[in-house]
């Protein structure tokens, strides 16, 4: 992965960032109050790697591809509960 963040020209902040951003998601997931959202988190980051795969290193989207469906049948599925925390939190 460092290889391959330095092809993109990404540089390594990127790589920590992605990861990052994969951990939250994945504890979100976990947590009663947050997998909505958490999921929705997810599939905005699948999109840019399907996107960067396709546009940037020349790759197969398949893994990403495949995953963002997931994530956002899981989104769709706690959209009731993640208006409800969003409500909250305006207040």
């Amino acid at each position: 992965m460092v290889d391959l963040f330095t092809q993109m020209g990404a540089g390594q902040w990127l790589r920590y960032l992605a990861g990052a951003l994969e951990l939250a998601g994945a504890v979100g997931m976990l947590l009663p109050r947050l997998p909505g959202l958490a999921a929705l988190g997810l599939a905005g980051l699948l999109a840019g790697a399907t996107a960067t795969n396709l546009l940037v290193i020349d790759q197969g989207p398949w893994l990403p591809l495949g995953l963002l469906p997931v994530s956002a049948l899981v989104a769709w599925a706690c959209w009731p509960q993640t208006k409800t925390l969003a409500g909250t939190r305006r207040r």
